[in-house]
């Protein structure tokens, strides 16, 4: 039984913060606790845990062009929201459509998205730049 699903979207804000991307698994995990718990401040996390333990997530990825699903493996930011979460399972495609089931504790995901590398790179690139000192007039 479907409780909630969710959409990658471009540029979003999550929890009042920009987020250069916001993933179909973080979607879909907000969607959920809007569900399980009515829109409603969720309760303490060993109440979330004890609903989100006996779920699966399923991720699948297909942009449409090809005639199988493409790679949908958890980037490690959602990785890490799914093991803290602490869902029974993790159901997602593979390259060239091959299905891939593990326990959270098994998820090993180094990957980040194309727009987690821009950022990153964008990031380390201005932390290189000198600082600009200001020039004091004189009169």
């Amino acid at each position: 039984k479907k409780i909630a699903e969710g959409f990658n979207h471009d540029r979003s804000t999550y929890r009042g913060q920009l987020c250069c991307s916001f993933h179909a698994e973080r979607a879909a995990v907000s969607n959920m606790m809007s569900v399980l718990f009515g829109g409603k401040e969720p309760p303490a996390y060993y109440e979330i845990h004890r609903k989100t333990r006996k779920l699966t997530v399923v991720i699948v990825r297909d942009n449409g062009f090809h005639s199988h699903f493409q790679n949908s493996k958890p980037c490690i930011y959602c990785q890490e929201l799914l093991v803290s979460m602490k869902f029974k399972k993790i159901i997602y495609t593979g390259d060239l459509g091959s299905v891939e089931i593990k326990r959270t504790h098994e998820l090993d995901s180094k990957h980040y998205s194309r727009a987690q590398m821009c950022t990153m790179n964008t990031i380390s690139e201005k932390k290189k730049l000198p600082c600009k000192k200001k020039k004091k007039l004189r009169e």
